[in-house]
C-alpha cells in the first residue's frame, strides 16, 4: 500500500532528487508532470499516466511522487493499489480531488466526471467521505480500464504481428544474462538446461521446476524430459508478444497444430529443438548491412512504429521500450519478412 511522506522531513528525497527539464512551477499541466517520469520511473504496475492526471510528478527518488497542488508525496506502491484511492486516502482535502479551483491544465479536460459528486465536508467526517469518493473514483477507474483492456484485446485479435507496446510483467529479466542467472539452484538433474530456459524467455522463480516468462508472465512447471522450452512456450502462451517477435508465424502454428497459412510459408526457418516440430537450417552469417544494430548478431526483422525504423532482431526489439535508432519511445513493433 502506498504510503505518505512528510516532505520538511524526507531529506533521503530532497538529496537524490533529479532536476526537471520543466521547472516546478510549470507543473500544473498535466502533460509536464507526465514528462518528469521518464526515463527514471521504473513501477511497472502503477501508470505514470494515471500519476500525473491525478496532480503527481515524480521526484527522481525511488517510487516516490508529489502532488503538485497539495504537496503530498507517495511511495511505497503497492501492485494492487488505485492512485486515486491512495491520493484521497492520504490528502481528502486536496484542491484537485475535491473539484476545487486550480490551475490545472489537463489533457483531459472531463477527467475529474470520474470522482463523483462532491459532498462538502461539514461534519467533521472527512475521513467517511474520502472513502466515499475513493469507492466511487476506484470503481469508475475499474470501468474505464476494463474498457481500455477490451480494446487492447481486440486491437491485438486484428494486428496479427503487430505488438501493441505494453510493459513487461517482469522487466527486471528482459536480459537473457540476468534470466540465466536465476537458475543457479535449477535441478541439475531436468534435461531442460539453463541456458535453453533463458534463451525461450524464462527464469527461474526458485520453487521446484517453476518458470516464468519475463514478458507475459505465463508460468510452466512439470516439465518432462521431451519437453522444449521454445515448444512449450508456444503451446501454452501463444500471444506472449515474445513468442511473437522472435519465432516465425510457422512455426508458432506448427507447434500448436494448426494449419499453416500461406503468410506462414513464407517465413524464415526457426529451430526448436523439439522431436514433433520441424528443425531448420544453419543461417548463413549475416553482412554488416542487415545485421541487428543491438547484439550485432542476428539480422534485423522488426519495424518500429511511428518512427519506421528497422534496426533490431525480434529478441532484442521485446527488451527495448525504446527505438534504438531514435531514442524515441515505439508504440507497437512488427515482425517483417524479407523475400
Amino acid at each position: 500500500m502506498a504510503s505518505a511522506a512528510v516532505s520538511c522531513i524526507c531529506r533521503e528525497i530532497a538529496e537524490y532528487r533529479v532536476t526537471h527539464v520543466v521547472p516546478e512551477e510549470c507543473l500544473n499541466y498535466e502533460v509536464n508532470r507526465l514528462r518528469t517520469f521518464f526515463p527514471l520511473w521504473t513501477v511497472p504496475y502503477i501508470y505514470p499516466e494515471e500519476l500525473a492526471r491525478w496532480g503527481f510528478f515524480y521526484t527522481g527518488h525511488r517510487d516516490c511522487v508529489r502532488c503538485y497542488f497539495c504537496r503530498i508525496e507517495l511511495g511505497g506502491w503497492d501492485e494492487h493499489d488505485v492512485v486515486i484511492e491512495e491520493h484521497l486516502k492520504w490528502s481528502p482535502h486536496c484542491r484537485l480531488m475535491t473539484k476545487r479551483p486550480t490551475n490545472n491544465v489537463p489533457i483531459d479536460p472531463d477527467f475529474l466526471d470520474q470522482l463523483g459528486e462532491i459532498v462538502p465536508d461539514t461534519t467533521g467526517t472527512g475521513s467517511t467521505i474520502a472513502r466515499e469518493m475513493a469507492a466511487t473514483a476506484a470503481a469508475a477507474e475499474s470501468n474505464r480500464l476494463n474498457r481500455q483492456n477490451e480494446l487492447e484485446r481486440q486491437s491485438q485479435r486484428t494486428q496479427n504481428d503487430t505488438m501493441p507496446f505494453y510493459r513487461q510483467k517482469y522487466p527486471q529479466y528482459r536480459i537473457e544474462g540476468d534470466r540465466l542467472a536465476t537458475f543457479k539452484e535449477w535441478p541439475k538433474s531436468m534435461p531442460q538446461t539453463p541456458e535453453r530456459m533463458a534463451d525461450a524467455g524464462f527464469f527461474y522463480t526458485g520453487k521446484s521446476d517453476v518458470v516464468a516468462c519475463f514478458y507475459c508472465g505465463g508460468n510452466l512447471r512439470d516439465w518432462l524430459a521431451e519437453d522444449d522450452p521454445w515448444v512449450e512456450h508456444v503451446r501454452n502462451f501463444s500471444e506472449c508478444p515474445y513468442v511473437k517477435l522472435v519465432k516465425t508465424p510457422e512455426f508458432i502454428a506448427e507447434c500448436r497444430g494448426e494449419k499453416i497459412t500461406n503468410s506462414a510459408l513464407t517465413a524464415g526457418p526457426e529451430h526448436s529443438g523439439h522431436g514433433n516440430v520441424s528443425k531448420d537450417k544453419e543461417q548463413d552469417e549475416v553482412s554488416d548491412e542487415k545485421c541487428c544494430k543491438i547484439c550485432f548478431t542476428r539480422p534485423f526483422d522488426t519495424v518500429f512504429m511511428p518512427c519506421g525504423h528497422v534496426v533490431a532482431c525480434g529478441r532484442c526489439a521485446a527488451t527495448t521500450t525504446k527505438c534504438p535508432m531514435c531514442n524515441e519511445p515505439y508504440t507497437s513493433v512488427q515482425r517483417i519478412y524479407f523475400s
